[in-house]
């Protein structure tokens, strides 16, 4: 026992007194074997005695510790506590793994913060703040104020209240209608429109006009001229006047149905010869009447003994529409049938009979039947009223038929005109005098 007890005694590196390699609490590794020393100051002062030229120490330690205890002892009454430096001063390897163990076990002063890890706490902490920042000053500036009114002797000022926008009236609604109107692919569209609108001065809507005079249908180049020459525009008539020549039947006669409607006379003469017409006869009667010929009234009131009842209706509703009071039994009868009231009702309106306007602004409703009724109503000196707008407004704003809705704003411009001057019923011996 006593042998195996000196062998395990040696010498410490340090101080040269015997210590117990298989007992000692500070050993090392030193070259190719395990060094034991007597106290951890024998085992510091090697550490720091051998330090020959072998590397830098900041090429080893480079990041910054608190402290470096190069003790193995559980005490914290003999630690060694080492700075850490960026010197150059000469490291040896055998002071090498020691300093390794150290950096690879935990700080004693707790675990590192990386500097990512903290910026990007940082950098999001921002951003929530800049977030609750926004969302306040926008519940500070959309909250509504309370409408308290100023007391009396205060200076603080009463809260104004916003201005409401009133809807526009059907009037400007029925002109906005048009001009948007007047930027449809349909050149029926485009032109009805823009005859409405020239018929105020609307220069954009006698372009419109104009151009389809040019470039339209012939039967819409002729409408297209007569609302210029209705516009006073210089270049509707000459268009009219030149149809007269056309190779085209219907187109001269067209023309001179125009033509009459505007108080012409030029197409007078074609009117005439086509009065035999079976089909287009009573159409340019109609026309010469209501330019005063007696050529036109002859004939109407001729078809008033025809045996068939449409020739009769046709001739009694031409005279009433021109003025002339010879149909006027034939258009009661036929107002009391029902099937074409709406045609007797506007011409006895011609003749004056105020007793037949609930039909007509029972007309107001239906789209085609409106326009007329519409100007039935104005010769009638009935203006636009609460009865006429009932009927018309809610086609203003029925986007999926245009045609409705320029029936309904032509209607609504004919009510709100100023009334003609009325017309006198021509007797029956005034009849056929110009």
């Amino acid at each position: 026992m006593s042998r195996a007890v000196s062998s395990a005694l040696e010498g410490c590196p340090t101080c040269g007194g015997p210590v117990d390699a298989l007992r000692s609490k500070y050993v090392r590794v030193m070259g190719a074997r395990v060094a034991a020393f007597c106290s951890a100051e024998c085992l510091g002062g090697v550490a720091r005695a051998a330090l020959p030229s072998v590397m830098p120490v900041a090429a080893v330690v480079a990041s910054p510790q608190p402290s470096l205890s190069l003790s193995t002892s559980t005490s914290t009454s003999t630690s060694t506590s080492t700075s850490t430096s960026t010197s150059t001063k000469p490291v040896s390897n055998d002071i090498l793994p020691v300093i390794a163990d150290h950096l690879a076990a935990p700080s004693a002063v707790g675990p590192r913060t990386r500097p990512w890890r903290r910026a990007l706490w940082l950098v999001a902490g921002a951003g929530v703040v800049s977030m609750g920042v926004a969302a306040w000053s926008s519940m500070r500036t959309t909250r509504p104020t309370e409408a308290v009114a100023a007391e009396p002797g205060s200076t603080r000022a009463a809260p104004q209240q916003q201005d409401i926008i009133a809807p526009p009236s059907p009037l400007a609604r029925a002109r906005e209608v048009l001009r948007e109107a007047q930027g449809s692919r349909s050149t029926v569209v485009r032109l009805r429109a823009a005859a409405l609108l020239a018929g105020e001065g609307d220069v954009p809507a006698l372009e419109i006009l104009a151009a389809i005079t040019e470039q339209g249908l012939p039967l819409e180049k002729l409408e297209a001229a007569e609302a210029l020459a209705a516009a006073g525009d210089a270049r509707g008539l000459p268009l009219l006047i030149a149809t007269l020549d056309s190779p085209r039947r219907d187109l001269r006669l067209e023309a001179a149905r125009t033509l009459s409607r505007l108080g012409n006379p030029a197409g007078a003469r074609l009117l005439s010869e086509s009065l035999g017409d079976r089909e287009r006869g009573l159409s340019s009667a109609e026309a010469l009447a209501d330019l005063g010929d007696k050529r036109g009234v002859a004939a109407l009131e001729a078809a008033l003994a025809s045996p068939l009842p449409e020739q009769r209706m046709r001739a009694a509703l031409g005279l009433g529409r021109t003025g002339h009071a010879r149909g006027e039994p034939v258009l009661r009868q036929i107002l009391a049938d029902g099937r074409y009231q709406n045609g007797a009702a506007t011409a006895l309106a011609r003749l004056g009979a105020a007793d037949v306007e609930p039909k007509l602004l029972e007309a107001l409703r239906f789209s085609s039947l409106r326009v007329e009724a519409a100007r039935a109503l104005q010769k009638l000196g009935r203006r636009l009223d609460t009865a006429a707008l009932a009927a018309l407004e809610a086609d203003l704003d029925l986007g999926a038929d245009p045609l409705a809705q320029l029936s309904a704003a032509e209607a609504l411009l004919v009510l709100a005109a100023p009334a003609p001057p009325p017309t006198p019923k021509l007797p029956a011996d005034a009849q056929g005098a110009r």
